[in-house]
């Protein structure tokens, strides 16, 4: 059946609960418990609905009739669920219907689910009616949306009171910035909170407000949910004090890695996963259509030449570690990768040889840290260039023990010390180049009509760039020459290959006006962009002052 809403005049679906769905609305706890309510107990709830009349079979629903309800869960163990709210859950009709999200809506409400949606296909949508719904089904309940930065907690709680209209004087967005004494008051007199997971962590350990009163827990970025990151202290937390919580975890980038995303999983106490993929029947009416070019550049022979000798000396290392029987491969270093080095040394750790010295466990150890360094630096040669792999193994601050004895021992290699003198030889002039060298982006927009600054040219130390710097000068001109405005976004997976970029590309201005776009951790000595500076940037790019973001 349909109903008017009072937050600005949209239209409400509202779905029977028992009679529709086929799912149990009374689970609303961690799913890691499968036994924790009785079915016997679940049937008594139901007669009881049946005898006083507000169990109603006749409702009309807006999908086609399901297999018949399960027992509901006995309100004592809900408390606070209002009984008449939960009788029925709301799905907005006032936008354009998508089947996949109110599938995957539905799924969070009875189950703890991981949402892998692509970029832009709704997932704050998604979290904002399922907000709404426990918001209405615990009038005294906390709903808590958990993002990782400041600029992404603004810009939920926005959406979200557009999409559904949650009232806003229930809602605080709250930060490390927000006095903690304005905090505790918020959390006595609010119910749905916006904020970062520290503050989550922090509160909860400060005690502010008792953990069995959240009732939802929305996690965006989820994938973040590694280790000792705060939102798997949160979960832990709402776990142990027994709340009942139904957790909803959004990433559009869960990982490839399966063990991480396994950790993630339970880390966040998931049991349901919604996956949609741009290809999925269900998602490709709601995507754009993109052309994929695959541009593939084949080293050059300097490259060779520096990938040669480096497998000579991880060589060296391959065969030390293969006769203490630390790795099982034989000795020949392309049968590696560092993943799979990670992974020997991991094993040798826990199940090292018997009666094994000492000196000789230190000696495997440091072979282990030196090859798996090797391996990066092979990885840095051939997929970001040659001046990256300089950076990497010359340019280190803060040096610990590790790093300069597997300096100290490289230098002893004759293949090692070839290598080191052609690329230090290359890079010389690096340590006079402005754009290179720069601690911080620069916004001032002084001289973006010019060339590159000071008229320095910066050399590449890839095929690749120089192949990526003709497609996007082309890509400007062709458009320039059809009257239209365009912008061209570069991803790169590391920081001095991003920097490396912008200073190659700066040599094509006034065409092409590039500026670096990186987190706020800083390394090696430069800092990164603060989120001020984020937002700024982007803001710029917009207006055209950049149209190229690396």
């Amino acid at each position: 059946m349909e109903r008017s809403d009072g937050y600005g005049g949209g239209r409400l679906e509202s779905v029977d609960m028992f009679a529709d769905t086929g799912e149990d609305v009374g689970d609303t706890g961690n799913d890691n418990d499968e036994d924790m309510f009785d079915d016997e107990d679940d049937i008594e709830l139901v007669k009881h609905l049946e005898e006083t009349g507000e169990f109603d079979t006749e409702m009309n629903f807006e999908e086609e009739a399901c297999p018949s309800p399960p027992p509901a869960t006995p309100l004592e163990t809900l408390p606070g669920f209002d009984l008449s709210a939960g009788r029925t859950w709301i799905y907005p009709s006032n936008m354009s219907h998508r089947s996949y999200q109110f599938d995957i809506v539905q799924s969070c409400l009875y189950n703890n689910t991981l949402v892998c949606l692509p970029t832009g296909l709704g997932k704050t949508f998604i979290a904002a009616v399922v907000m709404y719904n426990f918001y209405r089904w615990y009038p005294q309940g906390k709903i808590v949306f958990m993002a990782p930065t400041k600029p992404l907690v603004g810009q939920q709680i926005e959406a979200c009171f557009k999409i559904m209209g949650i009232p806003q004087e229930d809602t605080k967005e709250m930060t490390g910035s927000v006095a903690v004494s304005e905090r505790t008051k918020a959390w006595a007199s609010k119910r749905v909170f916006f904020l970062t997971p520290q503050v989550m962590s922090n509160d909860l350990s400060r005690g502010l407000f008792p953990a069995r009163e959240v009732k939802l827990l929305i996690v965006d970025e989820a994938h973040k949910a590694q280790g000792e990151y705060a939102y798997c202290l949160v979960a832990r937390e709402l776990h142990r004090a027994q709340a009942m919580t139904r957790v909803v975890a959004l990433s559009a980038t869960p990982g490839t890695d399966i063990p991480n995303v396994k950790a993630m999983l339970q880390n966040l106490f998931i049991s349901h996963i919604e996956l949609r993929h741009e290809e999925s029947p269900d998602i490709v009416p709601y995507t754009h259509a993109r052309v994929v070019d695959k541009i593939v550049v084949p080293m050059d022979r300097n490259l060779l030449d520096i990938k040669e000798k480096l497998l000579g000396v991880m060589e060296i290392y391959t065969k030390k570690l293969s006769a203490a029987s630390a790795v099982r491969k034989g000795h020949n270093p392309s049968a590696y990768t560092k993943f799979a080095f990670i992974s020997s040394r991991n094993e040798w750790r826990q199940n090292p040889p018997a009666n094994l010295a000492n000196h000789v466990k230190g000696q495997v150890e440091g072979d282990f840290a030196t090859a798996i360094k090797l391996y990066h630096g092979l990885e840095l040669v051939t997929t970001q260039g040659l001046r990256s792999f300089y950076n990497f193994f010359t340019k280190e601050t803060e040096e610990d023990r590790s790093s300069k004895r597997i300096r100290g021992e490289l230098s002893r290699i004759p293949l090692w010390r070839d290598i080191l003198a052609f690329i230090t030889e290359r890079f010389s002039g690096d340590a006079d180049n402005c754009v290179l060298n720069q601690a911080g982006p620069v916004l001032s927009q002084a001289g973006a009509q010019g060339g590159a600054r000071g008229g320095q040219q910066t050399e590449t130390s890839h095929p690749k760039m120089d192949r990526l710097m003709e497609v996007v000068q082309e890509h400007f001109v062709k458009y320039a020459k059809e009257g239209m405005e365009t912008r061209v976004i570069i991803f790169s997976q590391f920081r001095d290959c991003v920097q490396e970029l912008v200073a190659c590309l700066v040599s094509l201005k006034p065409t092409v006006r590039p500026m670096s776009f990186i987190g706020q951790a800083g390394a090696a000595g430069k800092k990164g962009l603060t989120q001020r500076e984020q937002v700024e940037v982007v803001r710029r790019f917009k207006e055209g002052g950049y149209n190229t973001l690396v």
